[in-house]
């Protein structure tokens, strides 16, 4: 991350269950760096690319979470220019990487990853409303689906939402069919929990935003959330995750100050009601509606079909 006079190359964990930070061993790591990617498949974590302060870059490390251990990859095939800013997620043993910005111009080309033999492919069979060029927008996974909204392209900040279905290899533009969407920013976080896309935080050009919006997949509605509680303030380059029912986020940047504060807003609960398939199929047992027929057990009727 920035820590508002260097780039940062420390590195820490947050268990979710007991509370607690812990800062990991990042020697013979990655170097200090912002923007990049980071995500996981199985016990590892994979970093791609980023800004040093210097230059951009495209280098690609993996960490061990059993062995706490950085190791880095000399991967083969097409690898992606240097960027940092682009959509990176894991699906399956494959990382797919989209756009970003190379230090000279935006970008919305696709890469996948094979990890297991770290050979990078450039997708070139990518169909169907295919983004423009763009860096720094939010996005999330749902099944196997990447969602992603706004970006900055070098003019403008945008407030478009797409899919991209990593089975067809294709995208798709999501028209809202009711509501008003977030204004147009980069710089954000968003999640998916259940059937809804939450978009918070940012920066649309003139300030650093606090709105929290949901968007149903399902209806294709946007609403603003008016949160109660400790609400964080404005704030653009924050970290973000959904952990059970709650949205927690972290740090960011305010215009004047680099954060690390810490924030969770929790969903609201669902009532699930208890399972009934047990009960209702006991109702079924010798009931005289569904039987054809009766039978005299000891001095009992026992109905059966």
């Amino acid at each position: 991350g920035y820590g508002g006079e260097t780039r940062l190359g420390d590195f820490y964990r947050y268990c979710f269950r007991t509370r607690v930070w812990t800062q990991l061993n990042a020697a013979q790591g990655p170097g200090p760096r912002e923007n990049n990617g980071f995500v996981s498949c199985g016990p590892c974590l994979y970093l791609f690319g980023g800004y040093d302060g210097v230059k951009w870059l495209c280098d690609l490390w993996e960490f061990n979470t059993e062995k706490d251990r950085w190791r880095k990859i000399d991967a083969r095939g097409e690898v992606p220019s240097h960027r940092f800013g682009f959509v990176s997620v894991t699906h399956g043993t494959k990382l797919v990487l989209f756009g970003g910005y190379s230090g000279q111009a935006w970008l919305n080309d696709m890469y996948e990853l094979d990890i297991p033999t770290a050979t990078w492919k450039r997708l070139q069979d990518v169909c169907g409303d295919i983004p423009s060029k763009r860096s720094c927008p939010s996005w999330s996974t749902l099944k196997d689906s990447i969602f992603m909204f706004g970006g900055y392209d070098g003019v403008e900040r945008k407030n478009d939402l797409f899919e991209y279905r990593i089975l067809e290899r294709r995208w798709v533009e999501i028209k809202a069919e009711g509501g008003t969407p977030p204004s147009t920013r980069y710089f954000h976080a968003c999640g998916v929990h259940r059937d809804c896309l939450y978009v918070f935080g940012g920066y649309n050009g003139r300030e650093r935003l606090c709105d929290l919006y949901q968007f149903s997949l399902k209806t294709r509605t946007w609403t603003a959330i008016k949160a109660a509680g400790e609400i964080p303030k404005g704030r653009s380059s924050l970290a973000a995750e959904i952990y059970k029912n709650s949205l927690f986020v972290f740090g960011g940047y305010n215009g004047q100050t680099v954060l690390n504060d810490f924030f969770e807003y929790r969903f609201t609960c669902v009532n699930i009601e208890p399972p009934q398939l047990r009960k209702d199929l006991h109702r079924l047992l010798n009931h005289d509606q569904f039987s054809d027929v009766t039978f005299l057990v000891e001095g009992h009727r026992v109905r059966a079909v």
